[in-house]
């Protein structure tokens, strides 16, 4: 038989046959939570992007460190010392150590606190994965051991930049997350006696939930904390997490607010 009537042959019988079965919709890559960093009222700021899950998990986190707060972050006064400009080009780990390598736009001038938070920020960044202890940091390629006349540890770890955590670090939720009506509020803290307070209020500044914790370690030493609050709105609202040291009507000499959103 002739080539093209077998293949006419061939078509005929395709289209009796009807369709082939429907191929299966792509699926959507699964998600991973990661935590960044950056800067406010002069300490580091914990928070945290979803992005799709990839091998280079580390790389995707100091890029979005880079990339700066998002827009509830910025009005609720968080900001990153990393310079406009300032790029990742590449990421490898070796032995604990991840060595970063960044853009020449990311040893900008500054001073002492503006280099030393900008190296922390991708510290902490960095080191939140269990494969990551130290940070070994490079600029265009070659290390640094200075930016701008300050000093940059080699290889940097957290221990480094200890004195720019706040007295209260808020690890969840992060600022403009919708929390459920049983919020878990977690971090670390290094106050008196590690007394905290957690509250959650409304919109209008109604007390909803309230709870008196202890961290796992205080006065001196710095403890980490978790607390569930459950609250009750009619509706979705703009509401936010107030966490304190001590407990009473005393003064708090520490009080963070992280602006949310009540389901």
């Amino acid at each position: 038989m002739h080539a093209r009537t077998i293949l006419v042959a061939a078509v005929a019988i395709a289209a009796l046959a009807g369709p082939g079965p429907a191929t299966a919709a792509p699926q959507a890559p699964p998600k991973v939570r990661l935590d960044v960093f950056f800067e406010r009222g002069g300490a580091l700021w914990q928070s945290s992007r979803t992005v799709a899950q990839t091998p280079g998990v580390a790389a995707a986190a100091i890029r979005a460190v880079f990339a700066g707060p998002n827009p509830p972050e910025a009005a609720a006064g968080v900001g990153s010392a990393v310079p406009a400009g300032s790029r990742l080009r590449g990421i490898s780990v070796s032995g604990a150590t991840a060595t970063v390598d960044v853009s020449r736009a990311f040893a900008a001038a500054g001073d002492r606190a503006s280099v030393r938070m900008r190296v922390a920020q991708v510290v902490y960044t960095a080191t939140q994965f269990p494969a990551i202890d130290h940070v070994r940091l490079e600029v265009a390629g070659k290390v640094v051991h200075s930016i701008a006349g300050t000093p940059v540890p080699q290889p940097a770890a957290r221990p480094s930049f200890y004195r720019l955590l706040p007295a209260i670090l808020v690890a969840q939720p992060a600022i403009g997350e919708r929390i459920p009506a049983t919020a878990t509020i977690a971090g670390s803290a290094d106050v008196f006696e590690a007394a905290l307070t957690v509250r959650i209020v409304n919109a209008k500044g109604r007390l909803l939930a309230l709870q008196h914790i202890t961290a796992t370690c205080g006065t001196g030493c710095r403890g980490t904390y978790t607390a569930t609050l459950h609250y009750q709105v009619v509706r979705s609202q703009p509401g936010t997490v107030v966490i304190f040291d001590g407990g009473g009507t005393t003064a708090h000499p520490h009080v963070v607010r992280v602006p949310v959103r009540l389901s």
